[in-house]
């Protein structure tokens, strides 16, 4: 069995909570059948904007 480590968010993420519910929203709309359609994202932005924070604060709530 693999073992999938990963970072953490900060401990200091805040006021991004738009972009998370963005995402959440993107990632569980639902076709006609109830079944989420296979989706990607791209998350660009010049560096220290916070991108990774983002990316990782939604992995974990989404997990």
């Amino acid at each position: 069995a693999k073992m999938v480590l990963k970072p953490s968010s900060s401990a200091l993420f805040t006021g991004q909570q738009v972009y998370l519910d963005r995402l959440k929203h993107y990632f569980t709309i639902q076709n006609g059948n109830g079944i989420a359609p296979w989706r990607s994202l791209l998350i660009y932005g010049l560096g220290g904007m916070g991108k990774t924070q983002i990316a990782l604060k939604f992995s974990e709530e989404a997990s």
